[in-house]
């Protein structure tokens, strides 16, 4: 059975959600950003991960707010 796919993240501005997908990826976690402009517009861009990564990204997530005053979704 595979995962499904759960919403880590949901930013604003774009580059906010790349560089938690760098993250991610560098950890070995695969994820997937929303990319229609009419869902960006209304929700933001959304960071996904499968079901299994989502505790271990969770964690990334926030030692990235951390790291980084201003980062926030």
């Amino acid at each position: 059975m595979k995962d499904k796919l759960v919403t880590i993240a949901r930013f604003r501005y774009e580059y906010r959600a790349y560089l938690l997908r760098d993250k991610l990826i560098e950890a070995g976690i695969e994820c997937a950003l929303t990319s229609d402009s009419v869902f960006r517009q209304v929700e933001g861009v959304m960071v996904l991960v499968r079901e299994s990564d989502y505790q271990k990204a969770v964690d990334i997530y926030n030692n990235l707010k951390e790291e980084q005053d201003d980062f926030e979704d």
